[in-house]
C-alpha cells in the first residue's frame, strides 16, 4: 500500500448559491417564474405579491388568474354573479348545461322558459347577461357573434379599426379564415395591409371560447417577449406583468420590530435577503432577455416587417458577440421562452436559423417551394439551385434536395408523372 504524499494543482471554478439561482431563474419561463414567486410569497414573511395588470400585454382584455384548480366551468361564471337571485342563478344554471363544447349556446329559449315557468324573454335577457361576463363569447350564438363579443371588450383599438373589423368579421368570417384577403380588400375598397392588420387582430382573439377549461390549459402559450411598432418604430418589451412584483410587507417590519429574540431576528433577515436576491435574479433576467431581444431585433428586422420567409441565417455566438455575453448565457435565456410578433407568436429559437450565407433555410424552403409549385417545367434540383443562384442565393444541388425531402416534396421525375 502506497502511503506516500504528493501535490497537485486544479483549475476549479465554484458557483455561489446566489449565481446558481440566478442561472436557474434565467432559464425559466413567465410562467414557471411566476410560480416561482408566488411560492416565495407563500413561505417567506418578509415579502408580498404585488399583481400587475397582464390584459395590456396579452392583447386581450381576459384575466383568468382567478381560475381556482379545478373550477368547473359552471362555478367560475357563478362566482362573477354572487348579487343574482338563485331563481335567476338556476337559469344561468340550466342555459351553462345547453352550451355545446365550444361555448357556444345550443339549446333552446322557449324550452329552457318552460322548464322553469317564466317568459321566454327573461331567458334572452339571462342569456345576454351570460355573454358580458368571462370568459368573453360564452354563450354566444356562432363563432361570428363570439368575436365580435371580444372584439367589444379589447381596449386600445380605434374607432375606424374596430367598425372594418366588425364588419369583416360579420361579413366576411370564411373568406378570412380561408385567407382570401385580397378579395376582402377588393369588395370593401381597403387597403390590403389594413385587411391583414384586422387578420392579425382576429387571430388573437378566441375561437373556443370554453378553452380555458380544458385539460391542457397548462400548455397555453405565454410569450416572454413582446415585438411591436409604437408610433411607426419597432419597441421590444420583456413580459414583467404575467407574474407579481415582489415589496416587503408590512407584517415583516412589525414581525422584526416585535422581536428581541436573537434567533428570529436572524431567521427575519435571512428571508429578507434571500427575497432581494430572488429580485436581483429577476431583474439580471429581465436585463439579459432585453439585450437578446434587441440584438435579435436589429439582425432579424426583414423578418418583423415583412414575415417569417424573410429570416436570416442567424447563430447564437452573433447574438452573444454582439451584447458581449458568453454562448451558454443566450442559449439559457432563449431556452423554452416564446415571443409574440405582428406575424405570430414563435419560440425564440426561430430566429436562430442556419441557412447559406445570409440566406436562412426558411427563405431557402420557400423560394424553392414557389418555383417547384409555379414553374410550369418539372425542374431538377440542380436547376432549381441554378435559378436561385441567378436571384443572389447560392445554394448546392444537395441542399435543395435536403430541404425538398424535409418538405416532402416529390423529386422532378414522380412531379412529371403525377
Amino acid at each position: 500500500m502506497d502511503l506516500s504524499l504528493s501535490s497537485e494543482q486544479k483549475l476549479l471554478q465554484k458557483i455561489s448559491p446566489a449565481m446558481f439561482q440566478s442561472l436557474n431563474i434565467l432559464q425559466m419561463n413567465v410562467a414557471d417564474l411566476r410560480n416561482l414567486v408566488l411560492k416565495e410569497c407563500e413561505k417567506n414573511p418578509a415579502v408580498e405579491p404585488v399583481e400587475c395588470g397582464r390584459l395590456s400585454y396579452l392583447g386581450r382584455n381576459e384575466d383568468f388568474s382567478d381560475i381556482k384548480a379545478e373550477q368547473s366551468m359552471e362555478e367560475y361564471i357563478l362566482c362573477q354573479v354572487p348579487e343574482w337571485p338563485d331563481s335567476k342563478r338556476a337559469i344561468l344554471a340550466t342555459i351553462l348545461k345547453n352550451l355545446d363544447e365550444k361555448g357556444f349556446f345550443a339549446g333552446k329559449v322557449d324550452a329552457i322558459a318552460t322548464e322553469h315557468g317564466v317568459s321566454p324573454k327573461i331567458i334572452g335577457d339571462v342569456l345576454d347577461e351570460l355573454k358580458t361576463l368571462k370568459p368573453y363569447g360564452i354563450g354566444a350564438k356562432d363563432l361570428s357573434e363570439a368575436l365580435l363579443i371580444q372584439l367589444d371588450n379589447i381596449s386600445g383599438i380605434d374607432a375606424m379599426t374596430r367598425r372594418k373589423a366588425e364588419r369583416i368579421i360579420g361579413v366576411y368570417l370564411c373568406d378570412l379564415l380561408r385567407g382570401s384577403l385580397r378579395k376582402i380588400a377588393k369588395e370593401e375598397n381597403m387597403a390590403l395591409e389594413d385587411v391583414r392588420a384586422i387578420g392579425r387582430l382576429v387571430s388573437r382573439l378566441r375561437f373556443n371560447p370554453l378553452s380555458f377549461f380544458e385539460r391542457d390549459v397548462a400548455l397555453a402559450v405565454i410569450p416572454d417577449v413582446k415585438f411591436f411598432r409604437r408610433s411607426g418604430e419597432w419597441v421590444v418589451e420583456v413580459n414583467d406583468t404575467y407574474y407579481p412584483q415582489l415589496r416587503f410587507s408590512g407584517t415583516y417590519k412589525s414581525l422584526l420590530a416585535g422581536h428581541s429574540d436573537l434567533e428570529s431576528v436572524k431567521y427575519l433577515k435571512n428571508q429578507a435577503k434571500s427575497a432581494r436576491l430572488l429580485t436581483k435574479a429577476i431583474f439580471r433576467r429581465k436585463d439579459t432577455l432585453l439585450k437578446i431581444a434587441q440584438s435579435i431585433l436589429e439582425h432579424q428586422m426583414q423578418f418583423f416587417t415583412y414575415g417569417q420567409k424573410w429570416l436570416k441565417r442567424l447563430s447564437m455566438s452573433e447574438i452573444a458577440e454582439d451584447i458581449s455575453m458568453n454562448v451558454s448565457t443566450v442559449s439559457r435565456a432563449i431556452s423554452g421562452k416564446y415571443a409574440e410578433t405582428p406575424h405570430g407568436t414563435f419560440k425564440m429559437s426561430v430566429f436562430f436559423e442556419s441557412g447559406v450565407r445570409d440566406c436562412s433555410a426558411t427563405f431557402i424552403k420557400t423560394e424553392m417551394k414557389n418555383l417547384i409549385l409555379t414553374s410550369r417545367a418539372h425542374l431538377s434540383d440542380e436547376k432549381i439551385a441554378r435559378v436561385l443562384e441567378e436571384q443572389g442565393i447560392e445554394v448546392s444541388r444537395r441542399t435543395i434536395a435536403k430541404y425538398r425531402k424535409q418538405e416532402n416534396l416529390p423529386n422532378s421525375r414522380v412531379r412529371k408523372i403525377s
